[in-house]
């Protein structure tokens, strides 16, 4: 299930209510419940009551490569967690996929994808707070009559969103006042409230979240290095896109579109500090209003975080990337 998939259902029911947890498994296994593919059993699809698997019609079953629903919680230390489990797999199919146009990834960056999606679903299991559980999913559609191929990868988990994660008593004070400070002065031009219906706290909150360097776990040990893992995550399969890349992020009642216009930049702060920042309007500052079609508040929330990643394959414009993959002889 895409992102937008998801948005159309919602917007459909023209509510604002919560989605419950069986509710949600429920519209997610008619979505995505016709494959033959599965993943071992600890890792299975959770079954959605009264709702069988569905058949997909041979033509469009030759059409696909499928990554199997894997979820995962947190494990104990002496365990390979489930995170570096579905990362691997991830990263296996995603190659996998590359492979459809004769290219393979280069090993240091299997790497490296392999430590972006870790890092995505460990911050799932550290901010969801309620319900640990993370779930991530993929399909590759040899689409017929265009150059290319289409890959769809989904991370979610169900539990608190971004910004309810940043409001808790257990983030460090100084980020919650950096982000405050930030709301206010948004709330003190007009930009916050009725003048802007598209754009309230909460999507600021989960914004600010997206930065380099910003995380809940700053003062823990190995906390410095964390922060804006999804937009790296995000920025990686941008680069290998061909052509319309669409990659989005909901979390609560915040939508946010990445396809290439908006990236990150180095910008430099008091102390010559330098750090990346993706601010999604044309000055790429933190305190004028993103674009409205890009980060938006939605009149829905959704239970948790939620990450969709779809990108067209393509063999001419992945010559240019050399330096990630290689030719597959």
């Amino acid at each position: 299930m895409c992102l937008c998939c998801y948005g159309r259902l919602s917007l459909a029911r023209q509510e604002t209510k919560e989605f419950s947890r069986v509710e949600f498994l429920r519209t997610w296994r008619v979505l995505i419940g016709a494959r033959r593919k599965r993943a071992p059993e600890s890792k299975r699809n959770p079954q959605a009551p009264g709702v069988p698997d569905a058949v997909l019609p041979k033509d469009v079953e030759q059409r696909l490569k499928l990554c199997p629903l894997w979820t995962g919680k947190p494990v104990s230390p002496d365990r390979t967690s489930d995170c570096e489990l579905a990362a691997t797999e991830l990263t296996r199919f995603f190659d996998r996929c590359l492979s459809t146009e004769r290219y393979i990834l280069r090993d240091e960056w299997k790497s490296k994808l392999i430590s972006l999606i870790t890092e995505v679903l460990d911050n799932c299991e550290q901010h969801a707070n309620r319900d640990k559980y993370w779930y991530t999913i993929g399909h590759f559609n040899q689409l017929e009559g265009e150059a290319g191929r289409e890959c769809h990868i989904v991370i979610f988990n169900l539990g608190d969103s971004i910004f309810e994660s940043l409001k808790r008593e257990d983030t460090p004070l100084p980020l919650r006042r950096r982000i405050s400070d930030l709301a206010f002065l948004h709330r003190k031009r007009g930009f916050l409230g009725m003048r802007r219906p598209h754009w309230e706290e909460d999507a600021l909150w989960t914004l600010y979240a997206l930065q380099e360097g910003v995380s809940r776990f700053t003062d823990s040990p190995g906390g410095e290095d964390r922060g804006n893992g999804t937009v790296r995550m995000i920025k990686f399969f941008t680069d290998l896109a061909g052509d319309r890349p669409r990659m989005a992020l909901i979390s609560g009642k915040t939508y946010i579109l990445f396809d290439g216009k908006y990236r990150l930049e180095d910008k430099l702060f008091a102390g010559d500090e330098r750090r990346k920042i993706i601010a999604f309007n044309p000055e790429n500052d933190l305190e004028i209003p993103p674009d409205a079609d890009y980060v938006k508040s939605l009149p829905f929330k959704f239970p948790g975080t939620l990450v969709s990643l779809r990108f067209i394959l393509n063999k001419e414009f992945l010559k240019g990337v050399r330096e990630v993959v290689d030719e597959r002889h």
